[in-house]
């Protein structure tokens, strides 16, 4: 009995030990970031963009200067929202733009699935469609889906460099899938497929 009270005394000593060290640990202070006084080269041009103060400003013959220093301030922050929203034609000019994309793009996607589906029965020859097939597909429409959504910002950004990538990576994708489906339709007729193969 004499050994469980000195084992509960210890675990209650060293608890206690514990919970002091973590308090005092938790309010350190913390050592602020030094901060860069010099005059190093970085300094010299922030000051040279700063103007000088000449001194006290002359108050006098501006009356819309005097009261409270709020009001200026919220006017300026006034101004500087509204010019940067924008106008009910603006908006109205835009939301024509995303219906005319949209409509473009649903469009676009429905002529693509009509000459896909013409392009895969071809290849199946009246067969079901394999798993390979099917992954193949969706693997194809998800990076073309990815690559045209970069075309489409870009364009928008109207960024000639990152359309012209995203318009290389579209062929080369497009590429990749044709000699995909040749082997695939080669496979199927018992035929080599054209250019390198696997391991023989």
């Amino acid at each position: 009995m004499n050994g469980l009270w000195k084992k509960g005394a210890v675990a209650l000593v060293l608890g206690a030990l514990l919970g002091v060290t973590g308090v005092a640990s938790a309010d350190l202070p913390r050592p602020a970031v030094a901060q860069d006084k010099g005059k190093g080269p970085e300094k010299a041009a922030a000051a040279a963009q700063k103007p000088e103060d000449k001194g006290k400003p002359d108050d006098k013959g501006k009356p819309e200067d005097k009261g409270k220093p709020e009001a200026a301030g919220a006017d300026a922050d006034a101004g500087a929202d509204a010019a940067a929203a924008p106008t009910e034609a603006e908006q109205k000019a835009n939301e024509e733009k995303r219906k005319a994309k949209k409509e473009a793009r649903k469009k676009k996607s429905k002529e693509e699935r009509e000459a896909l589906k013409k392009k895969v029965s071809a290849a199946l020859k009246g067969q079901p469609m394999a798993q390979a097939m099917k992954q193949e597909l969706e693997r194809h429409a998800r990076r073309l889906a990815r690559l045209e959504r970069v075309k489409d910002l870009a364009e928008e950004a109207k960024d000639t460099e990152t359309t012209e990538r995203a318009q290389k990576l579209i062929d080369k994708e497009n590429a990749r899938h044709e000699k995909w489906m040749s082997g695939y339709d080669a496979k199927a007729t018992g035929a080599k497929p054209e250019g390198k193969g696997g391991a023989k």
